[in-house]
Parts: structure tokens; sequence; C-alpha cells
């Protein structure tokens, strides 16, 4: 068979498996077609241990039913072919009905080739797969199910999905999309297609159905994602989540998200605990990966009416977990506000300054790279970037007073562990009136008010500690540090910061292990705890 442009598609060998021939398509498909194009599409597609890992995840298999399975985004059908290839190796008459959805014209051709290899050779040891293969938008499809009251369903119960299993497209959409429109109810801010597809396929589920899927792992946090989080967790019981701790797993695309696999069962009653589980590779098989359980209430952690997914992923992170819970403030009940730099390089591009004089008054332009050590550096040394915004009537309302402030990056190393790095900038350093701070930057400060020096030390030595740093990856697995984030961190008491800002400010402590304990003692972290973070 040939596919237009691209030519001859390869055909299934004799000694190849299910798995080994939808890999050889994937391959094959992503040889021939540039990668921009299929990021623009969210084509990501699952590596064959991968998708065997998955399948295995799922409970009772049943014989002599029909399971009906839900792919909102089949691709070449990687997931297919692993469960095709898993119920080979069951005894009895296992009957798998798939529904499969795939918008994308040049991958049509590649799926309708690997399910028809699915159902042969299952046949051959007379497996009953029958599959019905949609080219069309999965949201919009379905649209009308988000359209009435939230318990609504307009399928019935005959029609409803016994099994979801899927690694839906990711990229973000426009607020006013035709999807993000038709799902306004999981949606706040800029959303991103792939928690579309995971709350539009759990409508389609029946009560007691299960839920396999691969996404980012961004959804557990952020306020972009709250209004989502609300709703699906409160359709989805959560059962089993595996971290892939590496982002190259999916094919040799570079993807700068955690990759995260979720278990849930639709309409279950709340468990005590959650299986969790973490791979710095692909995965071998459920039963040769450790999981731990850890309490329910560590993992959807409810609060402020938001809810959130922390994944404490060994006993040193639920202990984390515990000593940072009990402090008992945030940024607003201590009078402090977090907001993101507003200057966006490319719309000031004709009002920055690759140099500055007495001439014109400018405000010195702040940097992510700015941002060293604890402290904050102006202008940068051997950096080809602007080093300032010119002040004047069509900028003010991008210039902000010189104060004091904690400035935090936005963005960290790719694979970095230590995600929020905190600057102190104060008034006195810089002779200016006002200050400019780019997009990648975000800062705290008082309003109407100025931070002290203590204070402002003494929050960028705890929002940059070691133990802050672990407590921040249990819930984010982006590179990126969002202001909301920042908003629900629970801090300790002014006066704890402002002797943490005293301390650390008049020895002039360098990051080392006498300035991090020092922080968690001060902030009443068990000694044991300290110990063994130290320790490590």
């Amino acid at each position: 068979m040939t596919h237009g442009q691209f030519g001859e598609l390869p055909t299934m060998g004799d000694k190849q498996t299910l798995t080994d021939y939808s890999e050889t398509l994937s391959d094959w498909y992503v040889r021939k077609q540039p990668l921009r194009y299929r990021k623009n599409r969210g084509q990501y597609f699952t590596p064959k241990r991968l998708s065997e890992f998955m399948v295995r995840l799922i409970d009772d298999i049943p014989t002599g039913k029909e399971l009906r399975i839900l792919d909102p985004g089949a691709g070449v059908g990687n997931l297919e072919s692993a469960l095709c290839e898993y119920v080979k190796s069951k005894a009895g008459r296992v009957r798998l009905s798939f529904d499969l959805y795939e918008d994308c014209e040049d991958i049509m051709p590649l799926l309708k080739m690997n399910m028809r290899a699915c159902r042969e050779v299952t046949a051959q040891q007379g497996l009953d797969i029958s599959y019905s293969i949609f080219k069309t938008n999965f949201i919009l499809a379905h649209a009308e199910e988000f359209s009435g009251e939230p318990g609504d369903r307009t399928r019935p119960d005959e029609a409803l999905y016994d099994l979801v299993i899927c690694n839906p497209p990711y990229y973000k959409l426009r607020k006013n999309s035709p999807e993000a429109l038709a799902m306004r109810r999981v949606v706040k801010g800029q959303p991103n297609i792939y928690v579309l597809f995971l709350a539009m396929a759990a409508k389609l589920m029946r009560d007691g159905g299960q839920l396999v899927v691969l996404t980012p792992r961004s959804y557990c946090s952020g306020d972009y994602f709250s209004e989502f989080r609300k709703w699906f967790f409160d359709v989805i019981t959560p059962v089993r989540l595996h971290v892939l701790e590496s982002r190259r797993l999916l094919t040799t695309d570079s993807v700068l998200q955690e990759m995260v696999i979720l278990k849930g069962v639709r309409g279950r009653e709340r468990l005590d605990t959650i299986a969790i589980s973490m791979s710095y590779k692909e995965p071998d098989q459920p039963a040769q990966v450790a999981i731990r359980e850890a309490p329910f209430d560590m993992v959807v952690v409810s609060k402020c009416q938001d809810i959130r997914i922390r994944i404490p992923t060994n006993a040193m992170d639920e202990l984390v977990a515990g000593e940072v819970d009990k402090l008992q403030y945030t940024l607003t009940d201590l009078g402090l506000k977090a907001s993101t730099g507003p200057v966006v390089p490319f719309r000031a591009r004709e009002h920055l300054l690759h140099t500055v004089d007495d001439k014109s008054e400018f405000a010195p332009l702040l940097w992510m790279e700015s941002v060293d050590f604890g402290r904050v550096s102006w202008p940068l040394s051997a950096n080809r970037k602007p080093v300032a915004l010119l002040v004047g009537e069509r900028t003010h309302r991008l210039c902000i007073p010189n104060s004091n402030y904690v400035l935090i990056k936005r963005f960290s190393a790719k694979e970095g562990k230590r995600r929020i790095q905190a600057g102190v900038l104060l008034e006195s350093w810089l002779n200016v009136r006002f200050i400019a701070i780019e997009n990648h930057v975000n800062y705290i400060y008082r309003a109407g008010a100025k931070l002290t020096e203590d204070e402002a030390y003494g929050l960028a030595a705890v929002l940059s500690s070691t133990l802050y740093n672990l407590y921040f990856n249990m819930s984010n697995g982006s590179t990126q540090v969002n202001v909301s984030q920042l908003r629900q961190m629970p801090l300790p008491s002014a006066d704890v910061i402002v002797g943490i800002g005293q301390h650390v400010r008049e020895r002039n402590m360098a990051e080392g292990i006498a300035k991090q304990r020092f922080i968690m003692t001060a902030l009443g972290i068990a000694p044991a705890l300290v110990n063994h973070l130290l320790d490590d």
C-alpha cells in the first residue's frame, strides 16, 4: 500500500509482533514528517515498552464479554497493538471493540493498516477484535456532552466505554477556539488540548470503567488547570500514578514536561491510599517496578477551593510535604503579592536600549539571567541582550517603581532539580526611579509599601532552599514556576522570615549546608529530616 507523497508503507514482517509493527509504522512516519509539523499537531507517539507497560495496568480484562474501548487520539495505534498483543496471552475468549479517533489525514492509512494487522493476527488465535475508526475532531464530535448540567450524559449506558486508553495530543489552544468554547466548564485561561481529551473521555465512560492515560504532568498544579482538576477528580478516582522522570521517552523529540501515567476509575469511592511509582527510562512490566502506597489526602490535596495532585515518590517526599504543610501562612496572609514581569521583549522592541547614558531616563531591564546565587545583577556582563527600557509615556505601564523585591526565575534548566531560584533586589543598588522586569521573571513585593531588607533576604532564602525545591517538585512536573503556585506555597510567619533574612544577611551566608541547616531549623523542621536531607 502506498501513502501519497511518502511512498510505500511498511508491511508487517513474519517475525514481528504487533507492537514491533506499530513501532515500525511510528518510526516511518516520524522520518517522513518534519518535527515542526508533528509538534504543531501535538503528535508524540508512545514507544513500545511504554505501551506495553500501560496495558498491563488494566485490571480484569473479561473473557466471553465484549470490552468497549475508547482511544480518542489513536495515532498509528501503538496502544491498540500492545493491548491486542497482551490479550493473546490470556486464556479464554476475549472480545475487544475499539472506537478510535484520529483527525490527521496523513496518519489514517497507517492506523488502518495497523488495526487490520491486529484483527488478522488475533483472529488466528480465536480472539474477536473489532474496531471503528472515526476521522473527526474528537472534542467537537461530542461537544453536546458538555452542553447540559455537569452530571448529564447524552449516551445510553450500553454506548459508554469500559476502558479509555490514550496518549492524547498536547498543544495550547486559543481561549476562543471551538474546542475551548465547547468545554468552557473545564477551561480557565489558555487551555491545553490534552486536558479536554481527558475530560471528554471521562464523560463517555461507564461508572466503574477504567482509564489509563499518558500525559504531561502539568495538569497536576497551576491556575490554568484548576477548573479541569475540580471537574475531573470529582468524576475520576486516581488509583495509580507513574512518573516518567526523563523527558525524552516519546520518540527522540524534546518535551519540556515530565510525563505521568494516570490510572483511574470512574465513580469509585475514594481510597485510603494511591499507588505511586517512578522510572527514569522506559519502565519494565508493572510487577517489576517498585510501588509505594501514599495517603490519598497527601496526593489529592484540596486547599483554598482548589485541588492539586502531588506525587511523593519516596518516604522522604512524604516527610517533606508533611512538614511544609504545617506552615500556616501564604504570601497573601503576609500582605505580599506576586506578579510576572510585564516586559515582553518583541512587543517592546522599539523601546529597548543596548546602552544607556544621562540624556534620557531609563529603567534597568532585568532578565532571568540577572537572578543568580541569591541576588540580582545588572547589567549583565558579556550578554548581547538589551540592558534597559526607555522610560516614557508609551512604556509607563511596563515600568515598576524601584524598591526592594524578590525576583524568581520562571523557568529552570530542562533536567535541573532546582526549580525555584530566587534573588534579592534592593532599591539602594540602582540609582533610578523605575526598573523593568522581563516576562520570564516573577517578582514578590509589598503593595503600597516596601519589603524590608530582612524580609527580602528571608523570603529568597526560604523559597530557594533545598526543602522548598523538594516540596515544589512533588506537585509540579514542568520547568515553569507560576505566580499562582507561589501564592499557594505554605510559608512561615513574618517573624520567622525576618529572622532568617537577618541571619543570612548579617553573616553574608552563601549557598551551602550551613545555610540550609539554619533555614530548616528556623522553620521547625524535625532534626532527623534535616540531617537526612543534608546527608543526601
